[in-house]
């Protein structure tokens, strides 16, 4: 399982356990994907969070 914050005003970056409370307490607000290559519901957003 990936999961990946996307900021407004940019790119995405991959959460790791030693960025995570960084990276989440510097926003109000974030938006998480959270991926796995086998779900199903996972490849069906794919190209959706690929175009944000």
């Amino acid at each position: 399982v990936s999961y990946y914050l996307i900021f407004v005003n940019g790119g995405a970056i991959q959460l790791t356990s030693s960025n995570i409370d960084s990276i989440l307490s510097s926003y109000d607000i974030v938006f998480v994907n959270f991926y796995a290559n086998w779900c199903r519901f996972s490849q069906m957003l794919d190209p959706i969070y690929n175009e944000l």
